[in-house]
């Protein structure tokens, strides 16, 4: 973020009131948003493990996408899996 504050030439509490204007989400929430639409895609496309594909969306720490996906999604990463063997599972959970 301190890249685009340079190039904005302002705060970063400006920068994040601005995105969350225009957006109606904060940019990290945003981030977060892109990371687990990201794990559901690959989840339900490949074969790799849960801890490489939270490696792949830039979580380096498994238990925090394990919460984070739980959270956005109201399933496990397991359980997301499981679920496309039936169907794709694509749903992210708006609180």
């Amino acid at each position: 973020m301190s890249e685009i504050e340079t190039a904005a030439d302002c705060s970063r509490y400006h920068l994040s009131r601005l995105f969350r204007k225009e957006t109606g989400s904060s940019p990290y929430a945003t981030l977060q948003d892109i990371r687990i639409r990201k794990a559901i895609r690959l989840l339900n496309h490949r074969e790799d493990s849960v801890k490489e594909i939270a490696w792949q969306c830039g979580y380096r720490d498994t238990a925090n996408f394990c919460r984070e996906f739980k959270r956005r999604t109201l399933n496990t990463p397991t359980q997301a899996r499981k679920q496309t063997q039936t169907h794709n599972f694509t749903s992210i959970h708006q609180s």
